[in-house]
């Protein structure tokens, strides 16, 4: 199977396990076949933040193929409810709660936030709908769900920092980089913080902002704020800057707080956000944390 260079090198992640994993398929003559972990993440719409991995993951029930530097087999047991399957049974992925569960055990403190958070998402807010529509409650019922599954599992692997991520994702995160910068901003001393604050607007609407920091707003601009047509949702990429402006200075004039902004590349790590922030005059109110615990995020 073979996929144009740059298109394979501009890809995301998931994209790549996506295309990775229809590969798979393509050659497996129409045996059943079971994706899990990073693969049926990707096939759920998970992000995979900087996780650089083009493997495929197949559950394995039974004896069968050994794993190649392409496919990754794991023996597991799975119930009939781990398993949805797809495309009249010839594909299986497993289900959200199993794939969330196993992925926040692995992955990275920065990834497994952000993947959790997206989960809790998608069952909040079905795709295509209006983020007022957003149902806190069914993220709680799946949050609910896998604090179960982390209780009935003590002592696995990568248990205390999945216990950690699900008591602290958040249903409320619009992108990945919210999801990291919150992580970010709680390492560096900033207390919990609540997300989307709601600001009224010049003509009877609603500003959300990202996060307040207390003396300031803080936002994460992803670089497809001023280009992708979901967010400019039929205007120029020069008119949503300027909406953008006007939405900014209202918010400043009114509330008398000032502004840090911030994308990726003032982020590769709490530290370098740290700084981007002390530009802006913005300092956490305690002393920073290097690692994400569980009573300063609750607090």
């Amino acid at each position: 199977m073979f996929v144009d260079n740059d298109e394979w090198h501009e890809a995301y992640p998931e994209e790549r396990v996506r295309a990775a994993a229809e590969a798979l398929l393509a050659q497996s003559r129409g045996a059943p076949l079971v994706f899990a972990y990073a693969t049926a993440a990707a096939f759920w719409r998970l992000p995979l933040f900087r996780t650089h991995t083009d493997r495929v993951h197949v559950i394995q029930t039974h004896a069968g193929a050994p794993s190649t530097r392409h496919v990754m087999r794991h023996a597991d047991h799975l119930d009939a409810s781990d398993i949805l399957w797809l495309d009249e049974g010839k594909v299986g992925v497993t289900s959200l709660p199993r794939t969330t569960f196993d992925m926040v055990r692995m992955l990275s403190e920065e990834a497994a936030f952000a993947l959790s958070d997206s989960a809790l998402r998608r069952v909040a807010l079905p795709a295509g709908a209006d983020r007022s529509h957003l149902n806190l409650d069914a993220a709680e019922d799946l949050r609910a769900a896998l604090a179960e599954r982390v209780a009935r599992s003590s002592g696995a692997r990568g248990i205390r920092q999945a216990r950690v991520i699900i008591g602290s994702a958040d249903a409320r995160a619009e992108s990945v980089g919210e999801s990291v910068s919150r992580l970010y901003l709680c390492r560096l001393g900033f207390p919990a913080l609540d997300l989307q604050v709601p600001v009224p607007g010049p003509r009877g609407q609603t500003y959300d902002v990202d996060f307040d920091l207390g003396d300031a707003w803080g936002e994460f601009d992803g670089e497809s704020k001023y280009s992708d047509p979901v967010f400019l949702r039929g205007r120029t990429p020069e008119q949503a800057l300027a909406d953008e402006k006007e939405r900014e200075d209202w918010i400043r004039g009114t509330t008398r707080k000032s502004f840090a902004r911030w994308q990726f590349r003032h982020m590769p790590d709490a530290h370098a956000l740290g700084r981007r922030l002390a530009a802006f005059g913005v300092r956490p109110p305690r002393t920073p944390r290097p690692y994400l615990l569980r009573e300063h995020l609750s607090e």
